[in-house]
């Protein structure tokens, strides 16, 4: 192994997270369909040299169980977190905020823990945002925005 190999990005072909690169340290990623919400999304997974950690593969089955039960709770998150931090007709009705939103992003980290990064269609409303639900056993635990 040369030096320059070091630096090269392993590439597997997954039969849960499609195809994925490994980034030489903890995390592998790639883009996977996700059910719930009928669209691809970026995928951040926790793994070493040989492919994701057991315990992520549970965690996105568990996801994907569990989605639609969350959603109500995400979605009163990000309503009651964002309404006064962006200035816009759409944030004084929840309904109408989240016909805007779009989840972008999911981080499964060992240790139960996940972060959703929801952002807005481009089709429906533009806006640099990154909204960020951290959910740890199922409860969310914390939330963050960027713009």
């Amino acid at each position: 192994m040369g030096i320059l190999d070091f630096f090269k990005h392993k590439k597997i072909k997954d039969n849960v997270f499609g195809n994925i690169k490994y980034d030489n340290h903890d995390t592998w990623t790639g883009k996977i369909m996700f059910a719930p919400v009928g669209h691809e999304v970026f995928v951040y997974v926790q793994g070493d040299v040989t492919g994701p950690y057991k315990e992520s593969y549970e965690m996105l089955h568990e996801l994907y169980e569990k989605y639609e039960m969350l959603l109500s709770k995400i979605n009163s998150t990000i309503f009651y977190n964002v309404q006064s931090k962006i200035n816009g007709d759409y944030l004084t009705n929840m309904d109408e905020l989240l016909k805007c939103l779009k989840l972008d992003e999911l981080y499964i980290y060992i240790g139960s823990k996940i972060d959703l990064h929801y952002g807005f269609d481009e089709t429906i409303l533009s806006g640099d945002y990154v909204f960020t639900v951290h959910m740890e056993k199922w409860e969310i635990c914390n939330f963050s925005f960027s713009h």
